[in-house]
């Protein structure tokens, strides 16, 4: 491809090997961004093209950029991109909108995959009523004990358990994904965010401190700069501020003086 970057063929099977692993390294999402605009200004947003980028950004977690994909195109999505498309909603928090089109889905599709339900049940869980919401976690609980769903039943669990406000629930989710080494650093941070919420401060505080995996990409390491900041942890933000600038990347740019030097303030 770096010989032949108008091979529009090229670039599809480029990001058809990003689409490979189960779990995708974060360092790789800024080539797959790239690549994925080229390819779709290369042939004029052709519409195959248009799935398989959006199931790129769907792999990466990218949901903004999967809603302004697939925005323009709402009316006649394929079954591919309508399921990615729902999950874009559900992770941007649209869920009002998300209540909508799973609503016209319904109405509409015969078979509605296993996935998909999993994110209803999780908004039924977290959004839904009183009567709903038992009936959301009981389909939750189901699929923790099926391997086939059990990662995808215990991140929805941890979304759900953020939107409670249940800390001890969203622990017990983040620990099993650990053990199958499917947690993330961004699900860790939301964790020590919400414990910090909840007046748990010095417990977040030690989470933080005991963490030794570093992050994959610069969006991480902004995050995790800023989490360490509100935890009081500034030794740990400098270090690692420290750490990407000796690795070549510069560090955020609300963490920087207006001369470019290191300013690490809390607020």
């Amino acid at each position: 491809m770096a010989n032949n970057p108008a091979d529009a063929e090229l670039l599809r099977g480029t990001l058809r090997n990003f689409l490979q692993p189960n779990l995708p390294n974060p360092k790789y999402q800024r080539a797959a961004v790239g690549q994925s605009i080229w390819l779709l200004r290369l042939t004029g947003t052709n519409a195959a093209d248009v799935e398989l980028v959006s199931r790129v950004y769907d792999k990466f977690g990218l949901y903004d950029l999967t809603l302004r994909l697939l925005g323009p195109w709402t009316q006649r999505l394929n079954p591919p991109e309508e399921a990615v498309y729902l999950k874009a909603l559900f992770h941007s928090g649209e869920m009002t909108r998300f209540a909508d089109r799973w609503q016209n889905l319904r109405e509409t599709s015969t078979a509605i995959p296993r996935e998909l339900q999993l994110y209803h049940a999780a908004y039924l869980a977290g959004w839904g009523s009183s009567s709903d919401a038992r009936e959301g976690r009981t389909q939750l609980d189901a699929a923790l004990e099926d391997p086939g769903t059990r990662i995808l039943g215990n991140r929805l669990r941890l979304m759900v358990c953020a939107r409670l406000g249940d800390a001890d629930g969203y622990g017990a989710a983040l620990q099993r994904l650990g053990q199958w080494q499917a947690d993330s650093l961004p699900e860790h941070l939301t964790y020590w965010h919400l414990l910090t919420t909840l007046g748990r401060k010095t417990e977040a505080a030690g989470l933080a401190r005991s963490f030794a995996r570093p992050p994959s990409s610069a969006g991480e390491a902004r995050r995790l700069a800023e989490i360490y900041l509100v935890l009081g942890l500034r030794d740990e933000a400098r270090q690692l501020i420290v750490a990407q600038e000796m690795a070549g990347g510069a560090p955020p740019a609300e963490m920087t003086g207006p001369s470019g030097q290191v300013a690490v303030t809390e607020s």
